[in-house]
């Protein structure tokens, strides 16, 4: 087995998910299978992430499980997938985790929904999710790498540090956020080492679907980070404020997630004087 860009790719996954203290059975069968794939991947002449594109998976997903269980092979896909996101930012091209593409999916909120979905009655659990997103923009891994200790350090001085992709950022923390927090360390008897939410981060996307699927708001774990972002702006926050509270590294990548409201480019295109005139009519002076 040769040491290639795929093999120390697969690696540093494995490496992260004992860091997170995931069971030694579930290390063991995602390595199987993220091993699997990389000489699956190597006899088709990739040797690493940029050569891996949707179709790929299918194909691989096809040839090898073939005559399995549909649910089965959905399970090794989302393995596959939770592989591929943890390395994104290694991909030499967009990659899409769908069949329809991210473009298509939603990506903000609205302020009416923000505030009917922050209205509804939440399990401590899904409180917790929800503000991180909401009120301090958290990533997913960050909060899933903090611990009780953490959690209760922000409660407690107002400040949140978290850590993802090797930067290290200090959030304030919103008193709304605080009072989830607090709700959520008294839920739980977990001690100040442990991990504050012990599950995985397809768990996580689980919780947020199902929380969607009761309420009708779009509220995936991206979706509450770009709409708390796109808020901000709208309050006339500055762009490198912005930034640094979301953990960027420049301003361009800010400007992706806010995007532009649509009314604000509405009322952009209507700020422009009228000096059309329809065929045939004259002009009068």
């Amino acid at each position: 087995m040769h040491d290639t860009r795929m093999r120390r790719s697969v690696s540093q996954y494995i490496r992260d998910m004992r860091e997170r203290n995931r069971s030694p059975g579930y290390i063991a069968m995602t390595k199987g299978r993220l091993d699997h794939f990389a000489t699956w991947m190597e006899q088709h002449g990739a040797t690493c992430l940029s050569k891996v594109d949707y179709k790929d998976l299918n194909e691989f997903i096809a040839e090898t499980f073939k005559g399995k269980a549909a649910s089965y092979q959905a399970y090794c896909l989302n393995v596959l997938k939770a592989f591929l996101r943890f390395h994104q930012h290694e991909l030499g091209h967009k990659y899409h985790y769908s069949p329809t593409g991210r473009d298509r999916q939603v990506k903000w909120m609205t302020p009416e929904q923000m505030e009917f979905l922050l209205s509804q009655k939440l399990t401590p659990r899904e409180g917790l999710l929800v503000c991180a997103g909401l009120y301090a923009g958290l990533r997913r891994i960050e909060l899933l790498r903090l611990t009780v200790a953490d959690l209760y350090l922000g409660w407690q001085t107002g400040a949140l540090s978290v850590w993802a992709k090797g930067k290290v950022r200090t959030v304030p923390v919103h008193p709304d956020f605080r009072l989830a927090i607090e709700t959520y360390l008294g839920s739980v008897d977990y001690g100040p080492g442990e991990k504050a939410l012990q599950f995985h981060e397809d768990h996580y996307s689980l919780i947020l679907k199902k929380l969607e699927v009761r309420t009708g708001v779009p509220c995936a774990s991206h979706v509450l980070r770009r709409s708390f972002l796109r808020f901000l702006n709208s309050k006339g926050v500055p762009l490198p404020t912005i930034s640094a509270i979301a953990g960027h590294s420049s301003s361009e990548m800010t400007l992706r997630y806010i995007g532009a409201p649509m009314d604000e480019m509405k009322d952009a295109i209507n700020a422009i004087p009228s000096r059309y005139v329809r065929p045939g009519v004259q002009m009068t002076t």
